[in-house]
């Protein structure tokens, strides 16, 4: 007989290849929230002359964001990271508190893969800028638009990888005996479902605060028609050079830094993963035990 976890797979991995390029994207986006108005010294009482004005992105300076078309644009850039991360916070907790128990219900009770699958699976092929897309041709450009473009694909992608774990551990054997004797959904959940799969719940809802953090971000990008390449961590490099007010060392340091918050708080969510995990272990010992 095949053990529960061997039917699930896998679950040591942590960080995938796709999760490590949007942690990046979040990183140099908390890099210029925090620093970028502090970092970027072009004065801001400086006037240009009108035969030195050009459109967006036909000089270097505008590129570099060393001009005053380019600081405006690092104004909007760091305005729409900080309601990206408001609005990332509701969205995971919304999949966290509604999407997740949803799945969990509905893999007890239908407890078959295939219908549901078969609805949920060709939507999770189709990344949030398709919905994107499709939703500012019917209704316009906004923040709103962006949000529930990820808002809908996040919900599909979290509710059918939720939903196929819990039709797989309700096949199994142990569950199957477990309900002949008369188990409840509540018994159930507690005893097998969630110690079960919070591994993979947890690593989850780090999956998505990333994609839903670095998908926002881009697509403020494209809404706001700001290129990517007038803020980047070379202009910061560069302006430290050109204006000898900060240090390339200091730079360096505060990035380490970053970095270090970053990993720490990852070592922070499994740490509270596996004191929820131990707690439920014991409270799985003492009902054994009980009975």
């Amino acid at each position: 007989m095949k053990s529960i976890n061997h039917l699930l797979g896998n679950s040591q991995r942590n960080v995938t290849f796709h999760e490590m390029i949007c942690l990046i994207i979040v990183f140099v986006a908390i890099f210029y929230s925090l620093f970028g108005s502090w970092l970027i010294s072009f004065p801001a009482d400086q006037v240009v002359p009108q035969d030195e004005l050009v459109a967006p992105f036909e000089s270097y300076q505008h590129i570099l964001g060393t001009d005053v078309y380019g600081r405006d644009l690092l104004d909007v850039f760091l305005l729409g990271i900080h309601k990206n991360y408001l609005v990332a916070i509701v969205i995971v907790l919304l999949d966290l508190f509604l999407i997740i128990p949803l799945a969990l219900v509905f893999g007890f009770y239908f407890r078959k893969e295939g219908i549901i699958r078969s609805l949920t699976a060709p939507l999770t092929v189709f990344v949030s800028l398709f919905y994107y897309f499709v939703l500012i041709a019917l209704f316009g450009p906004s923040l709103f638009i962006a949000a529930s473009s990820v808002c809908l694909y996040i919900f599909i992608y979290t509710f059918h990888s939720i939903y196929r774990d819990v039709v797989q551990v309700m096949d199994s054997t142990m569950v199957r005996h477990l309900l002949l004797d008369g188990a409840t959904f509540k018994q159930i959940l507690r005893l097998v479902l969630l110690p079960t799969l919070i591994d993979k719940i947890s690593r989850q809802i780090r999956r998505v605060l990333l994609l839903v953090v670095a998908e926002l971000i881009l697509i403020g990008v494209l809404q706001q028609g700001i290129s990517p390449t007038s803020v980047y961590w070379g202009n910061v490099m560069y302006q430290a050079w050109l204006y000898q007010e900060q240090t390339p060392y200091a730079l360096f340091i505060i990035t380490c830094l970053v970095s270090i918050v970053l990993y720490a708080t990852f070592v922070i969510f499994k740490l509270i993963e596996e004191l929820v995990k131990e707690s439920m272990q014991r409270e799985r010992e003492k009902l054994s035990q009980a009975i």
